[in-house]
């Protein structure tokens, strides 16, 4: 009992909030990823090989920079490994811009 006691009071609970928090974001947009799948399959006549590519993605990629930027926030900082990221990830948002 005085493990479980000890274990309920480890931790930070601030992060362990915006943990859950992340958590919670990141499944929401995936879950609205998944279920606005029809409807923007029927908008750009999509096939379902590009479907799954659509949904899978996020969930791959995130996946997969996982390690890498954890490896790069090690050596350089968390900071800096995320302002790294932005532009790694800008020129495939202004391809995909509705504005062009």
């Amino acid at each position: 009992m005085a493990n479980m006691k000890a274990f309920l009071k480890s931790g930070h609970p601030p992060t362990l909030f915006a943990a859950f928090l992340y958590f919670d974001f990141s499944f929401a947009v995936w879950v609205l990823n998944g279920a606005m799948g029809p409807f923007i399959s029927e908008q750009f006549h999509l096939n379902p090989a590009q479907i799954g590519l659509m949904v899978s993605v996020p969930t791959l990629a995130g996946a997969f920079m996982r390690f890498p930027l954890g490896v790069l926030s090690q050596y350089i900082g968390r900071k800096k490994a995320a302002i790294a990221l932005v532009p790694a990830g800008s020129p495939s948002d202004i391809k995909a811009s509705p504005w062009e």
